[in-house]
This record gives C-alpha cells, sequence and structure tokens, in this order.
C-alpha cells in the first residue's frame, strides 16, 4: 500500500494559525468587574418557566 503525504493545507489548518491567542481575553477578564454586566443581564433575562437557563455571561 502506498501513502503520500500532502503539503497543502486544508481550512481548519490555516483558520488555526491565524487564531489570536487568549491573552487579549485574559487580560479582559482579569480587569473586570463582571458582577454589575451579570447583574444586569440577569434583570433582562428572567426565565420563570421551563427549565433553567445558562448562566448569563455563559
Amino acid at each position: 500500500m502506498q501513502t503520500t503525504t500532502n503539503a497543502q493545507m486544508g481550512l481548519v489548518d490555516s483558520l488555526m494559525i491565524a487564531t489570536p491567542t487568549n491573552e487579549f481575553l485574559e487580560r479582559l477578564d482579569r480587569s473586570l468587574d463582571w458582577k454589575p454586566v451579570e447583574k444586569a443581564l440577569q434583570a433582562m433575562y428572567p426565565a420563570t418557566t421551563g427549565r433553567p437557563p445558562c448562566a448569563p455571561l455563559a
């Protein structure tokens, strides 16, 4: 059985190279107080019936 290698990158390969690191998001997470944002989002999404909703910040 003969195998060949394909040096051409696929779509996922090219997207993975262009993906930035999470450094910016990690700095943002450390610098912001998310409690007021979560409280405001919770007030806009008062699910009272049905199954429990996902967390508002999710």
